[in-house]
């Protein structure tokens, strides 16, 4: 089908570039078998009858010229075959040099022809990227998940992330630039700009400003070992991290005195009776069976005794040292609703909320609420029964603590990252 156009096109063409007059009509070539040429060209097919050829001159016919009294005196013909045709038609063919000129001419036009084609194919895609550019996205610029500046899903910044997109980041697919959620706030760095229930950070640290070998900020952590010290030790790490480049690494042992740990007091001191604390942590090995424990805070209401977050049984759980409830249970039951946080290299987020008024506590594990880690102050059974044995039990918190501390002989090399405490929900910021 559109060799039949093209050939149309063609034969339409040449009878327009070659000027012929109405006398003169073009017709396809199409060989012949019997024929003793092949025309490479379209036929120039003369109507007139062998009579009127006949009429032409002796001397001029004989020699195979066609009359130029019939022939526009500008084209010469020279005739290839002299060949009856279709009721007594003369067929000729135009000669080298009109070929030339109907290529000369038809490249010329196709020239012409492409130009004002492109020029209107610019023109179009011009129009339909003026109006990607000047597109409203359907979500604000800056804080978008899935539109940059312009556009949807398209524009400064480029595919999902945008002009100061979804984690932070400058420009580029994804946010690009600068590491998710990037900045620094409450003199930390490379931990979260902003929290989810948009609460300010009383203390956000990444480990970027210290030291490789040495201990955390000073100014915001102090490293001790509770009663007695042993084979424990903690250390800023170069080599492994969540976000930047720098973690804390905790060496812990196996006996009780081998436990160390890294605190704060004035941030949970400035954030009232809603704690919330997030941090990343990297176990080294898996949760063993017997208890240990890698998050504490100390409790002023019950004589200075700690709540504890640690594993037992290979599960995460909470324990109260005063009476060494746990959270949940340890019942087969209770076991099934935890879940064991995931060993090295993989990091696992983990963020705390104790509500010292109502006497409540809520966990969140990558993002997820765990159903084995919440006391709302009803009795749930192998949940937060053995918990609430205590009767109106209201914490008055008093400092935050990350580190190791084994109780059945368990060791561990665990490392902790982009630590952060507010008086509202902070998020993973993943």
């Amino acid at each position: 089908m559109t060799s039949s156009v093209a050939t149309a096109a063609l034969d339409v063409f040449c009878a327009f570039a070659l000027r012929s007059p109405k006398r003169w009509r073009i017709i396809r070539s199409s060989p012949r078998a019997d024929s003793s040429f092949v025309p490479a060209f379209p036929r120039i097919v003369d109507k007139r009858t062998d009579s009127e050829a006949g009429a032409t001159s002796g001397s001029e016919h004989s020699a195979g010229i066609a009359s130029r009294e019939t022939v526009p005196s500008r084209l010469y013909w020279e005739r290839m075959a002299q060949r009856p045709g279709p009721r007594g038609r003369r067929v000729i063919h135009a000669s080298r040099d009109q070929g030339r000129q109907a290529l000369v001419r038809t490249a010329v036009l196709l020239a012409f022809a492409g130009a004002m084609a492109c020029s209107a194919k610019g023109t179009g895609a011009n129009s339909s990227q003026t109006t990607v550019d000047s597109g409203t996205s359907t979500r604000a610029s800056g804080g978008s998940e899935n539109a940059g500046s312009g556009g949807v899903s398209v524009g400064m910044g480029g595919a999902f992330g945008g002009s100061g997109g979804t984690g932070g980041g400058a420009s580029g697919s994804d946010g690009g630039g600068t590491t998710s959620n990037g900045g620094s706030s409450s003199g930390g760095s490379s931990a979260d700009a902003a929290t989810l229930s948009g609460a300010p950070l009383a203390l956000s640290d990444g480990f970027e400003t210290a030291a490789p070998g040495g201990p955390p900020d000073p100014s915001l952590w102090t490293v001790a070992s509770v009663d007695c010290s042993g084979a424990g030790k903690l250390a800023i790490d170069g080599t492994v991290a969540h976000r930047g480049s720098h973690s804390v690494r905790v060496d812990g042992g196996g006996g009780y005195c081998d436990h160390v740990f890294l605190g704060n007091a004035s941030a949970v001191a400035a954030i009232g009776k809603q704690l919330y604390a997030r941090f990343f942590v990297q176990l080294g090995t898996a949760l063993g069976q017997g208890h240990t424990t890698f998050a504490a805070m100390k409790d002023d209401d019950d004589g200075g005794k700690d709540v504890r977050m640690g594993g037992q049984e290979g599960i995460l759980m909470y324990n109260r040292e005063s009476d060494d409830a746990t959270l949940p249970t340890l019942s087969p039951a209770g076991i099934a609703m935890s879940l064991s946080p995931m060993t090295s290299p993989t990091w696992t987020c983990i963020e705390i909320h104790i509500d010292e008024s109502a006497g409540t506590i809520d966990t969140w594990v990558n993002d997820h609420e765990v159903a084995g880690l919440v006391e709302n102050g009803t009795a749930t059974p192998d949940g937060s029964s053995e918990w609430l044995r205590v009767a109106n039990w209201k914490p008055s918190l008093s400092n935050f603590r990350l580190g190791w501390e084994s109780y059945a002989g368990q060791t561990m090399t665990l490392w902790f990252d982009d630590v952060a405490i507010s008086s509202g929900r902070i998020g993973c910021g993943e």
